[in-house]
């Protein structure tokens, strides 16, 4: 951002929704509400939400290359989905054989090239403010780090599974037995006004095999729940009368 005039204006550190999943977080945070909406379709719901509560007109944009064909500054406020970075740590690196870190260091890089870009065709390049957040974070689980969950018991009795958590029906959460409590966080969707009931891996513990060459989320260690949230503002600069000294 700094190579592209911006400077980091503030940065701050958050908890991410739980379990800190897309269907879960990313909803909350997309519109500003702990209560995640129906369905998988963000434009309407942020849209709708941010309007409201800014009075100001808002347009999601749901790509980079939706956000190239913008040329005219119409919104005051846009939220972009960037997509490629979840991709990307989602990826192994035994697969790929390129580092996490440099794959991310490039679509960074591109980006925010594409942030200047957009500023400079709408006529914002000494306005515009850049808010970077994530909806959850993300941890690679070494190779031979102690699994106690027993995952057929638990897969026999998953509407939805993934690694580090799972959803369950209210039939089937009554029925867990009294142990469960000791390999996993138990969250109610009543008493946490969920869409689903989720039972969330403790400690590194994990529901699904995992490949220590790629990053997973949704548990509760540190790594997974706190995002940072990054405010970038254009550096400006304002050129001084010349003064001239005769000597």
């Amino acid at each position: 951002m700094q190579h592209q005039g911006y400077y980091e204006h503030d940065l701050s550190y958050c908890f991410s929704m739980l379990p800190s999943c897309t269907s879960v977080s990313k909803k909350c945070l997309i519109t500003g509400h702990y209560l995640p909406f129906d369905g998988t379709a963000y434009k309407k719901p942020v849209e709708t939400a941010w309007s409201g509560r800014l009075g100001r007109p808002v347009l999601y944009v749901g790509s980079i290359g939706e956000l190239r064909t913008i040329t005219q500054r119409q919104h005051d406020v846009y939220f972009l989905n960037y997509l490629p970075l979840d991709i990307t740590l989602h990826q192994s690196e035994y697969q790929t054989g390129v580092s996490h870190a440099q794959a991310i260091r490039g679509y960074l890089t591109s980006l925010a090239g594409d942030f200047r870009a957009f500023a400079r065709r709408i006529g914002a390049e000494r306005d515009l403010m850049v808010i970077v957040v994530s909806d959850h974070g993300s941890t690679r689980i070494p190779k031979g780090t102690v699994n106690v969950i027993q995952g057929k018991f638990y897969r026999d009795r998953a509407e939805d599974e993934h690694h580090r958590y799972i959803s369950v029906t209210d039939a089937e959460l009554a029925k867990l037995p009294k142990n469960a409590k000791y390999d996993c966080y138990i969250l109610g969707r009543e008493t946490f006004e969920l869409d689903a009931n989720y039972l969330v891996a403790r400690r590194l513990y994990r529901f699904l095999p995992t490949d220590e060459n790629t990053y997973i989320h949704g548990g509760l260690t540190p790594e997974e729940t706190l995002v940072p949230l990054a405010v970038y503002l254009p550096i400006t600069v304002s050129p001084r009368p010349r003064v001239l000294r005769l000597i």
